[in-house]
């Protein structure tokens, strides 16, 4: 036999691979293939063959759908990604081309939105979902619609991110009443980030007086609360383990409540330090804090975080003065 001359078992086995094609690969395989590519392709593929579409379709692929770079998004592909049985949708700065509309329920579990326009595509969005246990929103125009839906997913709702949101349209009475819509009702939340939200004073002290006590991560700030409004929160919610006090007002007051209701459970502390308002002394007595692991201040130069290095050496110390 010729060195060049191939067994006919090894041409006809040969034979039989080129001739398979690619509708016939196993669901596992065309599933993989069909896993590593973006949307937009995998769009395309549902006008391959009937097969090919309805495993482009395959509610697997469609489980952790992220937008966040999407300038321009289509209701319809939105409406989509949804029907197909999404749990994780991130969307965000993007405008959204047509009208959502939906008459079902939606599978989302975690949703996180940036901007999104106009806010009726998030408003749908949110009405026809109540089983979500993450819900981000990021400069977000809040709706009364959408602060019903808040409220409407509060059995399960686990983590609330309203960084930088605010009521609109603006309104007073709704400002002062603004937790009183939905705060209570979310009782299984474990994360709440408020950043930089507008609170009136009326808003504050139901926030504190009605916030879950099964809350363990807690981002204040910019929030205007006071040290009265510190020592009702912590003696409620004194399960914390991570709280964010940067630009709100308290005092030493404050570190009196967190050392005596938060001693054996904290283990982040932000804090902003004022001249008058929070001693550096004061500070050192958080060495008694068995759990607490850093403490990023605001304030202190870097003189003073090097004399706290010394009096706290089992916590790492961060110094975050950024200007803003």
């Amino acid at each position: 036999m010729a060195d060049d001359e191939e067994p006919a078992n090894k041409k006809m086995k040969k034979s039989q691979v080129e001739n398979i094609r690619f509708d016939d690969l196993p669901t596992e395989i065309l599933l993989k293939i069909f896993g590593s590519l973006k949307i937009n392709d995998l769009l395309r593929c549902g006008q391959v063959s009937n097969r090919i579409r309805s495993m482009a379709h395959h509610e697997i692929l469609w489980q952790k759908v992220n937008l966040q770079n999407w300038d321009r998004i289509s209701a319809g592909l939105i409406q989509f990604i949804l029907e197909s049985g999404c749990k994780y949708l991130s969307i965000g700065t993007s405008t959204v081309v047509g009208q959502l509309i939906t008459t079902q329920t939606f599978q989302l579990k975690h949703l996180d939105a940036w901007a999104v326009k106009p806010v009726k595509t998030l408003e749908v969005i949110l009405s026809s979902c109540n089983l979500l246990e993450k819900l981000s929103l990021h400069y977000v125009h809040l709706s009364n619609s959408m602060i019903s839906s808040i409220k409407q997913n509060g059995r399960s709702l686990k983590q609330l991110n309203l960084t930088r949101c605010s009521i609109y349209p603006y309104d007073s009475t709704n400002q002062n009443h603004f937790f009183q819509h939905f705060i209570d009702k979310c009782d299984v939340l474990t994360e709440l980030n408020l950043e930089e939200v507008y609170c009136t004073n009326d808003s504050i002290d139901y926030l504190v007086n009605n916030l879950t006590v099964n809350i363990r991560k807690l981002n204040l700030r910019g929030i205007n609360i006071k040290d009265h409004d510190l020592k009702i929160l912590v003696t409620r919610c004194n399960m914390l383990t991570e709280l964010n006090l940067h630009y709100t007002k308290v005092s030493n007051e404050s570190v009196n409540h967190i050392l005596e209701y938060l001693q054996s459970t904290l283990e982040k502390l932000y804090i902003r330090r004022r001249i008058g308002d929070l001693d550096l002394v004061k500070l050192f007595e958080l060495k008694s804090m068995k759990k607490l692991k850093l403490l990023d201040l605001i304030g202190p130069d870097q003189s003073e975080i090097n004399i706290l290095k010394k009096k706290l050496p089992n916590i790492e110390i961060v110094n975050s003065n950024i200007h803003k």
